[in-house]
């Protein structure tokens, strides 16, 4: 019931996370409970025909510019600048989805644009679903691996030394620790649902370079040390990206200087496509180094 705190008469909310790209409902619901006559996104003008990366915008100019300034916005980019968090290089590694991935993916849009057309889904489930489809793509590892062949020394420190590594499931997480196996000197564990909490305390205290992990650990890790975050797999939606990113962008008392580094997979046809490679590419170029 996000009338229930309507009764104090102010409210206040905090979240690095607070608006969905795609759930304009949890939006109205999480403003409901902290404003009073919150505006409607699906109101703004040309809103049906907005991209993802507009009417994420506008959501922000129409909540932070309005003469009511229901919410404050204190994004990565003004948090970097300011100096609160670390700056961060991009690098990104192209690969190829296979041929049986591409019709799936095909498969999929068809699908969902139908449930959209006859009011069945919401009118982001095509992305989302489509965006599934690349997280377990083999030719990531492939990337990966010729990518670590090519590193220095040094080079290869500053990746695996402290690396957060994001994966979709718990296979494709052994294959990533089979090419981490190949690196003789680095030490990693997988972390999953149902595995021993103890994992994180031996990656919190330095005893274990690489922690191989999804999504149940993206939020509530706080340690200062984390200095690269690896993206085997990407949701379509931002706040998940910002959760995981985050993890490196912490300071570091013991690392003054510290430059967090991000590796992502990218499949990418034409620069200007709305897909979620395409779209998370432009965006993490735009705030990394």
């Amino acid at each position: 019931n996000s009338n229930l705190y309507h009764q104090f008469g102010f409210r206040l909310g905090l979240s690095a996370t607070p608006m969905s790209d795609f759930d304009d409902d949890r939006n109205r619901f999480i403003l409901n409970a902290f404003t009073t006559d919150p505006p409607q996104f699906t109101d703004i003008e040309g809103w049906n025909g907005m991209s993802i990366d507009q009417k994420r915008q506008a959501r922000i100019n129409l909540l932070a510019t309005s003469s009511s300034r229901w919410a404050f916005f204190y994004g990565l980019e003004r948090a970097i600048s300011d100096g609160i968090l670390v700056p961060f290089e991009y690098v990104h590694l192209p690969y190829e989805p296979t041929e049986q991935e591409e019709e799936e993916r095909l498969r999929l849009m068809k699908y969902w644009k139908a449930r959209v057309a006859d009011g069945t889904a919401s009118p982001a489930a095509p992305a989302i679903h489509m965006a599934r489809v690349y997280k377990k793509c083999p030719d990531k590892l492939r990337a990966f691996r010729e990518w670590l062949s090519r590193l220095t020394v040094h080079e290869r420190d500053r990746a695996l030394r402290r690396a957060l590594i994001f994966v979709d499931n718990t296979d494709y997480g052994m294959q990533v620790g089979n090419i981490l196996f190949e690196e003789n000197d680095v030490k990693y564990h997988t972390f999953f649902s149902g595995d021993d909490e103890r994992v994180v305390d031996r990656f919190s205290e330095g005893k274990l370079d690489n922690l191989v992990t999804c999504h149940m650990i993206s939020e509530g890790l706080d340690i200062e040390s984390v200095s690269s975050i690896i993206l085997f797999s990407s949701d379509r939606q931002r706040l998940e990206t910002i959760q995981r990113i985050g993890r490196a962008l912490r300071r570091n008392t013991q690392d003054p200087e510290k430059v967090a580094q991000i590796l992502d997979f990218v499949y990418i046809q034409h620069p200007d496509e709305d897909s979620s490679d395409a779209e998370r590419f432009r965006w993490l170029s735009e705030v990394g180094m």
